[in-house]
């Protein structure tokens, strides 16, 4: 009687798993770096808003649209009626002292740099500020230019054929800062205008 030993017969191979196992878990992985990256933009944007009573009393003394000043406060200061700027901007509309102490003497009133702190006093000084400058410049675009990079840059600006055509408009804005700045209160005029519809 022969005894037959049981052959050690190798399990088949699964050939095909190993590199779908490794595909699969290369997609989880770059599905989970995109959920982390993408999440703070699929949540809806704070849009916070303050001292409403203020803005539209002093939109309505200078002839100004409620939806700019909430925007302006919103890119300059994010409705923060404390904050300081490295170079000492102040307030919610981020007035430099000696913009305001010259605001000041053209609006008849007394001025101490702490009064930029007052959210009233503010709004009122960067209100009667944004007036100023689309009187001078005639276009709200190009006073928001202003705003964020001073008379003196605008004015060479609209000099220059490279940055406007007809010396009242800007066609380019050479400051990438305030070509975003310009850019942004534009977006948040559209926000705010939704918000009170």
């Amino acid at each position: 009687m022969s005894t037959s030993r049981p052959q050690n017969r190798a399990l088949p191979r699964r050939r095909g798993c190993m590199p779908i196992l490794c595909i699969s878990l290369a997609l989880i992985a770059i599905g989970a770096a995109a959920f982390f990256w993408l999440r703070p933009r699929l949540q809806p944007e704070y849009v916070p808003l303050r001292y409403e009573e203020f803005i539209f009393r002093y939109s309505a003394e200078y002839d100004l649209d409620p939806f700019l000043v909430m925007a302006v406060i919103r890119v300059e200061s994010s409705f923060r009626a404390g904050a300081v700027s490295p170079v000492g901007a102040t307030g919610l509309m981020q007035l430099m002292p000696n913009t305001a102490a010259d605001l000041a003497g053209r609006m008849g009133i007394d001025f101490e740099p702490d009064d930029l702190r007052d959210p009233a006093f503010n709004i009122r000084m960067g209100s009667f500020y944004l007036r100023r400058l689309i009187n001078i410049f005639g276009h709200q675009d190009t006073a928001l230019a202003a705003y964020n990079a001073g008379m003196g840059n605008v004015r060479r600006w609209l000099d220059e054929g490279y940055y406007s055509d007809d010396g009242e408009t800007l066609h380019t804005i050479p400051f990438p800062e305030t070509r975003a700045y310009v850019a942004r209160v534009n977006r948040y005029i559209e926000i705010y205008r939704e918000m009170h519809s």
